[in-house]
């Protein structure tokens, strides 16, 4: 698979807590172990419940406030994409040399650099070639470029990226849960529209020292993620970098009426599906060297295609309601409302944060829900569709006349100040 369908080399893009190191059974999910090179894979030939112990990494800092970090690959934890406070941190000390840990494991890890891309490669075309075909699949992996049938319907594209120290750290999250990540936070843009994954590429960035049992758990659970949405994974690309990066490229299709962020009206109702804040909590503690672990992102295909017919407008929540909102509006030509005694906070906001729950939960990010804008001759007919939603749905607030923007006001009608709108990779 070379190109679009071909993983294929292309030299190196650009130049937590701590993990349980238990070595899975051959097979076997790796579970919490962290996505780090550094530590051993699934697979036979070790001594199992071993810990590999470093100290906890100090709490990190306000991202601009922050120095860049070493990627976890060369043994520091780096900054991080995070609601709550996107800061970097450094570890106390330097992780164990590669060959102390094997030593201590009694067994040799193989690692991207003893197997090689190519090597690697074969085998991943061999077991996806095994998979049965789909017939709109003409050319699959392992050619130039993948060849798919295109459907009747209108076609959705969508492409998004993970990286190491930047979405995600080391520790936080095992191989397989960062593979269903990777898919899952792509195609929550295309329930935002309606529509739902047919095709799927994945491009992974990997340093040579990334333990190759790693790489197959994590393509493992973004196949699996894949499959149950409907989508096959028709090829991809691997090259060598510094980090681990994961891009994901998804080809969709709407079954009905495409939404966008471009109709709200003012006098729309805005309701979100699901929870919000959950994410931004986990990564607060995860953060503070508390025990723990990243949440899968939801899946909210279903919530979107129902409610595709009635909206005016639709957006996914991934770098803050407030920020996410606020892209709506601007698209839309309006203003937002949004009542912060209505967010439906996630289990235990309101108790580890207090008076401070709405104000996180608005702008924390990371929840892929969906905002939706529906017109109030239609609100009772969305608000019947929540027990088929696979969610809660909640009204938030409303679409109002105005220069674009978005106000966050309290059960008194006061506006509350905000720490930031949400998260921007640049500032």
């Amino acid at each position: 698979m070379r190109g679009a369908a071909q993983l294929h080399s292309g030299g190196a893009r650009r130049g937590g807590r701590r993990p349980d190191a238990r070595r899975p059974r051959q097979g076997e999910d790796p579970g919490r172990d962290a996505i780090r090179p550094d530590l051993p894979p699934e697979g036979p030939g070790g001594r199992r419940n071993q810990r590999v112990r470093t100290r906890r990494p100090d709490r990190a800092d306000h991202r601009r406030d922050a120095a860049p970090a070493q990627s976890p690959s060369a043994g520091a934890a780096g900054g991080v994409r995070t609601p709550g406070g996107r800061g970097g941190a450094s570890a106390r000390e330097e992780l164990p040399r590669q060959g102390e840990i094997d030593a201590r494991l009694g067994a040799r890890v193989r690692r991207l650099r003893d197997v090689g891309e190519h090597a690697w490669i074969a085998r991943f075309v061999r077991d996806l070639s095994s998979q049965r075909r789909g017939a709109r699949i003409v050319v699959g992996p392992g050619d130039d470029a993948a060849v798919v049938r295109p459907g009747r319907r209108a076609l959705l594209l969508t492409t998004d990226t993970l990286i190491e120290n930047v979405h995600f750290r080391a520790g936080w999250v095992s191989p397989a849960a960062l593979g269903r990540r990777a898919f899952r936070v792509s195609v929550s843009d295309l329930a935002a529209m309606g529509g739902g994954p047919t095709f799927a590429l994945l491009a992974i960035e990997a340093p040579p020292r990334l333990a190759v049992g790693h790489l197959d758990a994590l393509v493992r659970g973004f196949r699996a993620a894949a499959g149950a949405s409907g989508a096959a994974l028709v090829g991809g690309n691997l090259t060598a970098g510094s980090h681990l990066a994961i891009t994901v490229a998804l080809l969709g299709e709407a079954p009905g009426r495409i939404v966008t962020r471009a109709g709200g009206r003012a006098g729309d109702a805005l309701y979100v599906t699901g929870t919000i804040g959950g994410a931004g909590l986990a990564v607060r503690r995860l953060r503070a060297g508390r025990r723990g672990r990243l949440p899968d992102p939801p899946l909210r295909l279903r919530a979107g295609r129902e409610l595709a017919p009635f909206a005016h407008a639709m957006i996914d929540v991934s770098d803050g309601l407030v920020q996410d909102v606020g892209h709506l509006c601007r698209a839309s030509g309006v203003a937002a409302e949004l009542e912060a005694a209505s967010l439906p906070l996630a289990l235990g906001c309101r108790r580890a944060l207090g008076e401070a729950a709405p104000t996180f939960a608005a702008t924390a990010g990371e929840d892929y829900e969906l905002v939706v804008a529906v017109p109030p001759r239609r609100e009772h007919l969305a608000a019947r569709l929540s027990p088929r939603l696979g969610c809660r749905l909640s009204r938030v607030g409303r679409l109002v006349a105005g220069r674009p923007g978005v106000r966050l006001r309290d059960a008194a009608g006061r506006v509350l100040a905000l720490p930031r709108d949400g998260f921007d990779h640049f500032t």
